[in-house]
């Protein structure tokens, strides 16, 4: 057998291998996606989503410290679905939106490098056991990361002059992930440097007008960033209190954060044994492959960034630093910026170093597989490789199949069909989707941020006995000892749970 036609048996193995891991990897997804249990942030989410639905405008009638641009993207779920079935919706929504990033992801490995390999990176983006539960949960983070990941992959058709609706594509895709989350801004500020970086390496031939070209080049990127943004402004002028809507979006965030001086998290919080992402507790298999390429991620990244010209020539510079100056300002983003370092921040990073992980194996097997042993070691090596993430993915999912929402849903099911949807009900949690706020700010524990707001909320008692709040949705645990003091002592005497004793639920004396 040839050299040749053991390198084809070789990657013929690999791809279906990877193939079939790949979808395995994306069924434990889908599966943890339906049965997992909500985290109260998706509720958040969830509620302000419906109230927009309603008619209900972000800042003005209720409060909130991030862009709608998520909220408007879950909106639909509300004018086709009721009851239960919208919560079920979003998560059925979140692994498609996973699934799109992980075939975004594979499809700029191709784009850049042209390899088999290209399945491997999404193989280890899905295989991740560090943040795999917080890719299905229902939160801004991982379509924010499809955005700006489509964003890369434009802008890297734009500069290899593939027509100026890439550039325009780019600029959109840009701009609409920082209307859903403001944290995308590291990669995006990369992306446009390295756009105009690139408009002006390309004048410095002499040949041409290097500032005409340079506006000529710039001018669809820009075009596309800008409309979004321009179109979001028109927005915030209609909401009809234009103060009110950049103290929430550019300060608010910072005041509400700063209960990270009670709450320190580090940048390696969740990298330490713990059984909610590996299954289990102490050292085992799927914390030891989550960090093995965690590190092989972080060193070849560095390794890339370092060392650009030596992958493709200078012809493809800009491209190899597009990818690697993003990886790096999201980890220094993450390390040094971001105060409450939750997983789900990870997301981002998580794309780089899947990306990263197969690069290096890309590298190796570009100098391997001119050798008979070397693709025979690569082969096995590889298919070893991919049956080990299969086994270790399945015993670390499993266990967290025992943590399921279906008691959770099944008493929201009952609430939404017994109580009036006219009721007030101060959600503390955001799971009463349907119900009218009678307290500006919701789904939170406002308690611990107030002290911090520049702009105080109005004192919670003060509304509660004005408005005769009937009910108040505390959740399990109850986010009642969230609250203020005094706000808790008023609840005390004036609430109490159902009369079937359920915690979550206190009805007014």
């Amino acid at each position: 057998m040839t050299t040749r036609t053991l390198s084809t048996l070789c990657v013929v193995l690999c791809v279906l291998g990877s193939g079939l891991v790949l979808g395995d990897l994306l069924r434990w997804h889908r599966t943890l996606g339906l049965v997992r249990f909500f985290d109260a942030d998706e509720f958040a989410y969830l509620h302000w989503a419906a109230h927009m639905a309603a008619g209900r405008v972000p800042y003005r009638d209720f409060f909130l410290f991030v862009p709608p641009g998520f909220g408007w993207f879950l909106m639909p779920l509300f004018f086709f679905g009721h009851g239960i079935s919208p919560l079920i919706a979003a998560r059925v929504m979140e692994f498609a939106v996973f699934t799109l990033l992980v075939g975004v992801t594979i499809g700029l490995f191709w784009l850049l490098r042209r390899s088999w390999l290209a399945l491997l990176a999404g193989v280890f983006l899905a295989f991740l056991p560090l943040p795999f539960d917080k890719f299905i949960e229902v939160r801004p983070d991982t379509l924010a990361a499809l955005l700006v990941t489509g964003g890369i992959v434009g802008e890297i058709l734009w500069m290899r002059e593939k027509g100026a609706r890439y550039g325009v594509l780019a600029g959109v895709l840009y701009a609409a992930s920082l209307i859903v989350l403001p944290k995308t801004l590291p990669g995006v500020v990369v992306g446009v440097g390295i756009a105009a970086g690139s408009a002006m390496g390309r004048g410095e031939d002499g040949k041409r007008g290097e500032g005409k070209r340079m506006v000529r080049m710039l001018a669809a990127p820009a075009l596309g960033f800008l409309l979004p943004l321009l179109m979001f402004g028109v927005w915030c002028l209609s909401v009809g209190n234009l103060p009110l809507v950049l103290y929430s979006i550019f300060r608010l965030p910072f005041e509400v954060n700063e209960i990270s001086r009670t709450f320190v998290m580090m940048p390696d919080l969740f990298f330490y044994p713990n059984a909610v992402y590996f299954g289990a507790g102490g050292w085992g298999e799927a914390l030891l492959v989550n960090h093995a390429l965690w590190m092989a991620g972080l060193v070849f990244g560095l390794y890339r960034l370092l060392t650009p010209v030596l992958t493709r020539g200078k012809t493809y510079l800009w491209e190899e630093l597009l990818l690697a100056l993003n990886f790096l300002a999201l980890v220094f983003f993450y390390v040094e910026f971001i105060p409450l370092k939750h997983a789900q921040y990870l997301i981002p990073i998580a794309v780089f170093v899947a990306w990263y992980s197969a690069d290096m194996l890309d590298s190796l097997w570009q100098k391997m597989k001119r050798s008979t042993a070397g693709i025979v070691v690569f082969g096995v090596a590889a298919l070893g490789l991919l049956g080990l993430l299969y086994s270790v993915n399945a015993a670390a999912e499993q266990p967290k199949l025992a943590g399921t929402n279906t008691q959770n849903l099944t008493a929201l099911a009952v609430l939404y069909r017994t109580l009036p949807r006219a009721t007030p009900v101060l959600d503390l949690v955001g799971s009463m989707l349907y119900y009218p706020d009678p307290y500006y700010a919701c789904c939170l524990p406002i308690g611990q941020f107030a002290a911090y707001l520049s702009r105080p909320l109005p004192p919670l008692a003060a509304a509660l006995e004005r408005e005769k709040v009937p009910y108040i949705y505390q959740g399990e645990p109850g986010r009642v000892s969230t609250l203020l003091p005094a706000d808790q002592e008023y609840i005390r005497l004036h609430y109490h749970p159902v009369a079937d004793g359920d915690p979550a639920l206190l009805v007014r004396h």
